[in-house]
């Protein structure tokens, strides 16, 4: 699909961008999450100015999304391990039912 144009109010400023559609809803929470985190730390610490308000919500995103990054490795790890297991087990049944079929 093509990318579709979308404009987003970002601390009262819109940025103009091309997505696509089916990214459209995500772009757009992604903006209501930034301007609700922007006010939050307004409202609760001393800091008036956007570019630090900004900067601190971009290390609190990033932060988040660095320990989902980390859990998602570490379930896909252990996933892997578990298929690895379950593998070997039938691939184990498997060859001593091939055993015990040249026996008789």
């Amino acid at each position: 699909m093509e990318d579709i144009p979308v404009t987003v109010n970002i601390l009262d400023r819109n940025y103009k961008m091309r997505v696509k559609p089916e990214d459209q809803s995500y772009l757009m929470a992604a903006a209501e999450s930034i301007n609700a985190q922007v006010a939050a730390y307004k409202k609760n610490y001393s800091y008036n100015d956007y570019q630090d308000l900004l900067a601190m919500v971009a290390i609190t995103k990033t932060t988040q999304l660095n320990r989902l990054q980390h859990q998602s490795d570490t379930e896909q790890s252990s996933i892997r391990e578990k298929l690895e297991s379950i593998e070997q087990i039938l691939v184990s049944n498997d060859n001593s039912g091939e055993a015990q079929s040249t026996v008789n």
